[in-house]
């Protein structure tokens, strides 16, 4: 059963005396996207598995009024627009009512209209869009006036892999510790965050974990930083991007005041909290709430990297959040500031990086790291590319990414054979159309010793080569990638020399 700390039990943890934390099992858990089970996102769920009263009264998503009484309240200059433009967008609007027959709608089915009206979409950006949406939400409570959170299956899931991610993760934190531990939940790289809380909170309800979630995010810290805690609903606007907060959630943007105004609040919880989890979100905003504006620590990031560094604290986050943290971290860190972390990234875009260690991690993929043993597990892999060196490399479930000053280590479990097709055909591809594994995968298979991928950069011809030597290993995968390590990789433009 999970514990929420909600602002009472808060203050009192505050209260409390400090006590020592003991070194967590993990002192990094990273994981790329996870296609984990909940009730604002049922494409991950097998619906099968659902409890339909339980989905009955779980928020879905936000919904929209567009009567007449919600759009006379429209406040359009909140979206940076002049008061001529409030007869176009309230016809816009009321259009989109009488076509859907009711002038309730869920915000998916909303923004499937505005795409179906080009000269209404394109008529405002996306963010001012997105502001018009917070304007239009409605508060969504059950008969009893409660309001409805975002619930969390990660058991009937689609996939089986998140839930065992997150089952390795809560685990791992409970071990050697006879307390129950604190995981501080953040949600400041989401443009709501106060709406992400729900569902970051949700993947953990199943889980003997204690839970407080931290209103931190970018807003705040610019309120911070101008003496302005006064005017958050403004920095909100215009730094998070989000409105009217305080109307759905009431509860949350009071709590958000309170920090900033008390910033000390803050940081207590996350000197007590035996894990920090960085909820999937935009790197920029995370970054924005970590670093300030000339790139140092703001106070908590620094409480993490002092945590982080005495092995008391694990640091988890999962999809962009991943990339954010391993960013921050390299602001101060300079072997976390050799490397570039994706997840889910385009070809192209992964080997024209010129971090010196370039690395990306699948959907529902865990990269664990421990005192500089690391481990890969889940459904996908870890890419990893070595610039300087020019070795690339495929890990996946029990292949090993060790960690140390001089770089990463890394090691295939039971390699294994894959199977070779008999392709002696020379491995020529176009790596727009496909992923760097696709052309990894034939070479895996084939008689030959070289692949050459070709794309489009800026205009340019460029050109990726795989090359095999006596180092280089290939292991099998069940769903057909093929592992491997020390494969080198020359990127370059297209009938030029390497540079050496």
């Amino acid at each position: 059963m999970v514990f929420r700390l909600y602002p009472l039990f808060i203050a009192l943890l505050m209260s409390a005396p400090q006590l020592a934390a003991t070194a967590r099992a993990d002192n990094l858990f990273l994981t790329g996207p996870l296609s984990a089970c909940r009730s604002d996102a049922l494409n991950h769920c097998q619906r099968a598995g659902l409890d339909p009263l339980q989905l009955r009264s779980a928020y879905r998503g936000p919904v929209l009024s567009l009567s007449d009484k919600t759009l006379d309240q429209l406040d359009i200059a909140t979206s940076g627009l002049d008061t001529d433009t409030r007869p176009w967008l309230v016809g816009a609007l009321t259009s989109i009512a009488q076509a859907h027959g009711d002038t309730d709608i869920r915000a998916d089915e909303w923004w499937d209209e505005i795409t179906a009206r080009p000269e209404v979409g394109a008529r405002l950006s996306p963010a001012q869009w997105l502001l018009i949406q917070d304007q239009l939400e409605q508060p969504q409570t059950d008969r009893f006036g409660t309001r409805l959170t975002t619930q969390g299956w990660p058991e009937a899931g689609r996939t089986p892999h998140a839930a065992a991610l997150l089952r390795t993760l809560t685990d791992s934190l409970s071990s050697g510790t006879a307390k129950t531990p604190l995981m501080v939940v953040l949600t400041s790289g989401n443009r709501d965050p106060f709406a992400a809380s729900d569902g970051a909170l949700a993947l953990f309800d199943e889980t003997d974990l204690t839970l407080a979630w931290l209103p931190l995010d970018a807003s705040l810290q610019s309120a911070r930083r101008a003496h302005q805690c006064s005017e958050l609903e403004r920095h909100r606007q215009r730094v998070q991007g989000n409105a009217e907060r305080a109307r759905i959630y009431p509860r949350k943007v009071a709590d958000q005041q309170r920090l900033c105004l008390q910033p000390e609040r803050g940081l207590t919880l996350l000197e007590q909290a035996d894990a920090v989890y960085l909820a999937d979100g935009d790197e920029a905003r995370y970054l924005a709430t970590l670093l300030t504006p000339d790139g140092n620590d703001t106070k908590e990031m620094a409480v993490l990297r002092r945590r982080l560094a005495d092995n008391t604290l694990t640091l988890v986050a999962t999809g962009r959040a991943a990339s954010a943290l391993v960013a921050a971290l390299g602001a101060k860190d300079e072997g976390f500031a050799r490397i570039r972390l994706h997840t889910d990234t385009p070809a192209e875009e992964l080997l024209l990086t010129p971090a010196p260690i370039t690395m990306t991690l699948d959907s529902d993929t865990a990269w664990s790291l421990t005192e500089g043993s690391g481990a890969v597990a889940g459904r996908g892999g870890l890419w990893l590319y070595q610039r300087p060196t020019r070795l690339s490399h495929y890990l996946r479930q029990g292949d090993t990414l060790n960690w140390s000053d001089a770089g990463p280590h890394v090691a295939l479990n039971d390699a294994g054979t894959p199977q070779n097709d008999g392709q002696d055909a020379p491995l020529i591809r176009n790596l727009n159309d496909s992923s760097v594994l696709a052309i990894t995968d034939e070479l895996c298979r084939s008689t030959q010793r070289q692949a050459l991928g070709r794309f489009g950069h800026e205009g340019k011809a460029m050109g990726a080569v795989w090359t095999l030597d006596q180092e280089s290993r290939f292991g099998s995968g069940k769903d057909g990638h093929c592992r491997y390590i020390n494969v080198r990789l020359d990127v370059g433009e297209a009938g030029t020399a390497q540079e050496r």
